[in-house]
């Protein structure tokens, strides 16, 4: 029973191979129901007729961990107060903001000419960590040069935060802070800090950046890279000065 017309012989092989069926074990399957010699291992093992069906052959994408069920999407989602909640909602990020923001740029020079030399980025430059709150932009914060977020610093920015929220929310009281998980922000002393504050903590799985709906990134950071850019500072202060006036427009 030899009679298999090609394209049903592409989509019997193509049926196998997405079954995960080994390419021997593939051929002996087939020739067992329509006779010996009907396909070749050679010819299952040529993925011709799956590019000729739309289909590429690819590997898994690697990704750090494998994620649990995002339930705060769906727990989100089942609040039956969804937009008091995200009126309320606060979210927490940082980004380093440069001294020296100078860039890599294209030239034009005459042909035969060597191109212009640029030295490259010093690894450790000098630079400040912005930390935002941001909540229509509630209270932000310039740390001084090198210095990093640990549970004291963070506690304190709480405080600020705190006094900024009952200025510019006077009529809402409520506070869902959603920060990752760093250190600083699970330390003992923040969450007691937390506890006196009375606010309501937002979970926030592990490794799930593309959970948090923060509006930093895309509203605040990125904007503030392009408008720092090609531009030097000397000195704190100026840095500062440029960015608040940023922030503030």
């Amino acid at each position: 029973m030899n009679d298999l017309s090609r394209p049903q012989l592409r989509l019997i092989i193509f049926y196998e191979c997405s079954c995960g069926t080994p390419a021997a074990e593939t051929v002996t399957k087939i020739d067992k129901v329509f006779g010996e010699t009907t396909v070749t291992d050679r010819t299952v093992r040529n993925c011709n007729h799956l590019h000729d069906l739309g289909y590429r052959r690819v590997l898994a994408r690697w990704v750090p961990h494998a994620l649990s069920l995002p339930f705060d999407c769906q727990s989100l989602l089942l609040t039956p107060q969804r937009k008091e909640f995200l009126a309320d909602l606060v979210t927490e990020d940082e980004s380093w903001v440069l001294y020296n923001n100078d860039t890599d740029r294209a030239v034009w020079i005459p042909r035969g000419e060597e191109p212009p030399v640029q030295p490259k980025a010093y690894l450790h430059e000098k630079k400040c960590l912005l930390s935002c709150f941001w909540g229509a932009k509630l209270y932000y914060e310039l740390l001084p040069q090198g210095r990093t977020v640990n549970a004291t610093t963070y506690s304190n920015q709480l405080v600020s935060l705190a006094l900024a929220i009952r200025e510019k929310r006077p009529r809402r009281s409520a506070v869902h802070l959603l920060h990752d998980n760093a250190r600083p922000y699970v330390a003992k002393a923040t969450q007691a800090k937390l506890q006196e504050l009375n606010w309501d903590m937002v979970l926030h799985p592990p490794y799930s950046p593309d959970i948090a709906p923060s509006d930093s990134d895309y509203h605040l950071f990125r904007p503030l890279k392009l408008f720092l850019k090609d531009k030097r500072f000397a000195k704190c202060e100026d840095l500062k000065m440029a960015v608040f006036d940023f922030v503030d427009s």
